[in-house]
């Protein structure tokens, strides 16, 4: 008999830090404890391809019997694709366990040579990154080959990061906490001790809140709230009927309202426990002759914050190519000064102010001809030298987890795990919505109503918040599809 546990797209960063060291420290606890015989790693092992990613796995692992193949992710760094790939290579063949490389999303010279080379035999398992259908017709065509004269009987992959189970075909969710899909992050066990290959599916309990016991649930959703990004007032009813704790506003939008009509619906919301009110500012940004500018409707903005009691205010990142901040002094002191200048009213009042990360849009270039504010270290730079002005307790950071999982490549550069590492502690506030892709166009700001999908994953949020690398701050539902006030109740339902 053959026993062997199989996780796949790990995306192990480089630092040691994030919640995936914590799901993979799992993963070797559950594989020892179950006395597989091997480890085995279905590709997508770092995040970006590193050696010291790499290195850093291959630690973790410690004694276990270990075996790999790489998946895509393990190619990013042109520069240390050799090193890194040295740092995971294991035997491609052990017992009656063959591993494949489609890494680059095909099967390898080496991997259809091996396959060639194999003599039929009943109950030997293949292990791959790419699921069958995401390759080649002819590499589909040698793996059904391969299965139907039992030169293999099994066939697992990740890559996906859901589960599917077609047969012979089987795909594993994989252990990210940031990507798994359809439930918490999960390793497969694979035994032949019925004389064909049984799957397990061992899913990470912790990275499911529904296990949490209802007072810790219970505290969860009294942080959650939404934002009212259209049809201010109608949001805010649905607010107050349904008890929600937490409520942002969008300064614009709520300009265009009746004062009154505006003060009596957050009476309204308050009157039935509505707790904390944060508003959305303009942003500042640079105007056609590259000058810093100022929104004509900041005073009023700002006014409004006072009038309507917030707590706090979120405002975005400067406006500004990271090129123009870098490449001149001047300018990037002009933007400071404009930040400080704004904002520092609502200091003296005790509003605190969240700067909130954004992402690359479609079409904008990855390198500093990008706007500012994309990455952990320039919201972290940003808010450090706001701080330096207004005082380390008046500015913190607005983590939009949408933004940071739909950003483009420099989402596998900074994984959402990697921002609540760096800037976890400093949160003011969240803004929480799922994306989803629409011809091969991304588009966010979707209902979010799982804990697990379709596209962001909640679980690396959860493992976050319960080991407090999390500040407890309120969380806003920030959808424009729908009113939020569904994916509120959607969540409410599922952990109440």
């Amino acid at each position: 008999m053959t026993r062997i546990a199989i996780f796949a797209d790990a995306h192990f960063p480089d630092r040691p830090d994030t919640v995936k060291d914590t799901v993979f420290e799992w993963v070797v606890h559950e594989t020892a404890r179950r006395q597989v015989d091997y480890l085995v790693g279905a590709g997508d092992l770092t995040s970006i391809g590193t050696a010291a990613a790499a290195r850093r796995l291959r630690q973790k692992a410690g004694a276990l019997p270990l075996l790999l193949t790489p998946g895509n992710a393990d190619l990013r760094s042109p520069a240390e694709t050799a090193a890194c790939l040295e740092i995971l290579q294991t035997s491609q063949m052990q017992d009656n366990i063959v591993l494949l490389d489609t890494s680059a999303i095909r099967l390898s010279p080496a991997s259809r040579a091996l396959l060639a080379e194999l003599p039929p035999q009943g109950n030997r398992i293949a292990v791959t990154h790419c699921p069958h259908h995401y390759l080649p017709s002819e590499d589909q065509q040698l793996l059904a080959e391969c299965l139907a004269d039992q030169t293999i009987t099994t066939l697992v992959s990740g890559h996906i990061h859901r589960d599917e189970d077609n047969g012979p075909y089987q795909v594993t969710c994989g252990i990210d906490p940031d990507k798994a899909l359809g439930g918490p992050p999960a390793i497969i066990i694979m035994d032949n001790a019925s004389g064909s290959w049984q799957r397990e599916d061992i899913a990470c309990d912790f990275a499911d809140p529904r296990t949490w016991a209802i007072a810790e649930r219970t505290e969860w959703l009294g942080f959650l709230g939404i934002s009212g990004m259209k049809d201010t007032l109608a949001a805010l009813a649905a607010a107050a009927e349904h008890c929600v704790p937490s409520f942002e506003i969008r300064a614009a939008e709520s300009l265009a309202l009746p004062a009154t009509a505006l003060a009596a619906a957050m009476d309204a919301w308050r009157r039935r426990g509505g707790r904390h009110l944060s508003i959305h500012l303009p942003t500042i940004g640079l105007n056609a002759d590259g000058a810093v500018s100022v929104p004509d409707i900041m005073p009023a903005s700002l006014e409004m914050a006072r009038q309507v009691r917030a707590h706090a205010v979120t405002i975005h990142p400067p406006a500004a190519p990271v090129a123009a901040l870098r490449s001149d002094s001047s300018l990037y002191a002009s933007m400071l000064d404009a930040f400080a200048h704004t904002l520092a009213p609502l200091v003296k009042d005790g509003i605190v102010i969240g700067i909130e990360n954004m992402h690359l849009r479609r079409d904008e270039p990855a390198d500093e001809q990008r706007f500012f504010g994309y990455t952990p270290q320039e919201c972290r730079e940003w808010i450090a030298a706001l701080r330096q002005r207004l005082g380390n307790e008046a500015v913190g950071f607005l983590l939009d987890i949408g933004h940071a999982r739909n950003n483009r490549s420099l989402a596998s550069r900074y994984n959402v795990s990697e921002w609540y590492a760096e800037l976890g502690a400093w949160l003011t506030g969240c803004h929480l919505h799922q994306f989803t892709v629409l011809d091969g166009k991304a588009q966010g700001h979707c209902p979010l109503k799982k804990l697990f999908g379709h596209a962001i994953s909640l679980s690396s949020f959860f493992i976050a918040w319960q080991q407090g690398q999390l500040a407890r701050v309120p969380m806003y539902l920030e959808i424009r599809t729908e009113p939020a006030i569904e994916s509120y109740l959607a969540l409410r339902d599922i952990l109440s």
